[in-house]
């Protein structure tokens, strides 16, 4: 197997797409569900991972700068989470408490698919070389602009889901 096979990269899109989708069956909605809806979003979200992952695994070393910037998003988008919604340090590292309306048993499977979404962005920053510098880089603009983001996705998931009670918005109904 090739470099360009990015191995670390397909797993960070890989983790990353099953991130959102754990949100949506956890009924906590995805990302862009407040706007689209939750089967639009999915469908969005689905076929970027599938496309995204193939494209990681063929595609040559002149895509790198694109996959280290992609890495770096699933890292930051990642750490993103830590850092705003409640934490407990468990063994040196953050564990989430509750985030974007989950609690309990289900938050527990979320932290291991944002443990493996970010150790593996982190890797496939080292496995598209020096242009791993600039997915590095991201942070200095995204981790504000994903807070920020987060926020006001989360206000509006909440509104919505208290105006439209469904399956897709359950944990956000009571909040």
């Amino acid at each position: 197997m090739t470099d360009a096979h990015r191995p670390w990269t397909r797993l960070a899109v890989a983790s990353m797409g099953a991130h959102v989708c754990y949100e949506l069956a956890a009924g906590m909605a995805m990302p862009l569900s407040s706007v689209a809806g939750p089967a639009p979003a999915a469908a969005v979200w689905v076929t970027g991972t599938a496309c995204s992952h193939l494209a990681a695994g063929r595609r040559g070393h002149h895509s790198d700068r694109l996959f280290a910037v992609m890495n770096g998003l699933f890292l930051w988008a990642t750490a993103a989470h830590f850092i705003y919604w409640p934490t407990r340090w468990t063994g040196g590292v953050p564990y989430l408490l509750e985030c974007e309306g989950m609690r309990g048993r289900v938050v527990g499977p979320y932290n291991g698919i944002l443990y493996v979404s970010a150790v593996a962005a982190a890797l496939g920053l080292v496995e598209n070389r020096r242009a791993g510098l600039l997915g590095a880089a991201v942070p200095l603009v995204v981790v504000p602009a994903l807070l920020r983001i987060q926020r006001i996705e989360f206000r509006r998931l909440r509104a919505q889901a208290h105006r439209n009670p469904a399956w897709w918005n359950r944990r956000l109904q009571g909040r």
